[in-house]
């Protein structure tokens, strides 16, 4: 599979990671902040704490992150590519099946999953990060060439239309699990938001193009 562009790298923040040992001092630093969000722990959490759980140095910290807020940036970017290569396999189902209504649905309810599961850390992160609506130059390609493959919207258009509709879903996705927490444990509730982001979708991907 095409390598998923998502290098957090490109934050300003957030300094690459080329070795394996120096990858692997990364994610023991991004998962010791994880169990702190779960916990409620984040606040009260330094960097030489974090350095510490890490089993690590503050200078390996700083060497890979501008400080905590950054860090928490990476994650994001980190969980975030792991829900892009999720869609990605939807948008090759999707090609071979051409059920473009259950292709969306899925679409839909995969990024509120997302979202909800990383609601603490998006509280965290609202606001201050980059565009949190948009999706790698990549993904937005391959959507594109689904929508046209499907023969949704002209392919001179899919490009614009993967673009809008990944911003529509992934944000309104946002905006659910930020200030709808009822969500969180509401089965029922959770499946008609999702709906209703599968509708909107469709509507746009029908519509006549411009």
């Amino acid at each position: 599979m095409t390598s998923i562009d998502t290098d957090t790298s490109r934050d300003p923040g957030v300094r690459p990671a080329m070795q394996a040992r120096s990858r692997a001092t990364r994610q023991r630093i991004l998962k010791v902040l994880a169990r702190a969000l779960d916990d409620q722990t984040i606040d009260k959490l330094t960097v030489a704490d974090i350095a510490k759980r890490a089993k690590s140095s503050v200078g390996a910290f700083y060497g890979r992150f501008a400080d905590k807020a950054a860090a928490l940036d990476a994650l994001y970017a980190d969980r975030m590519e792991a829900l892009v290569e999720s869609l990605t396999a939807a948008n090759d189902e999707a090609r071979r099946h051409r059920d473009v209504h259950r292709w969306i649905g899925e679409l839909a309810q995969a990024c509120l999953t997302h979202a909800i599961a990383n609601r603490t850390l998006l509280v965290r992160i609202a606001g201050r990060t980059g565009d949190l609506a948009a999706a790698p130059a990549s993904f937005k390609d391959h959507l594109a060439q689904t929508i046209s493959a499907l023969r949704i919207k002209p392919p001179h258009f899919a490009p614009v239309a993967a673009d809008f509709m990944l911003r529509l879903v992934l944000g309104l996705s946002r905006d659910a699990a930020l200030f709808q927490p009822e969500l969180q444990e509401d089965d029922a509730a959770r499946t008609a938001f999702a709906a209703d982001v599968q509708k909107a979708a469709l509507w746009y991907l029908t519509a006549p193009s411009a």
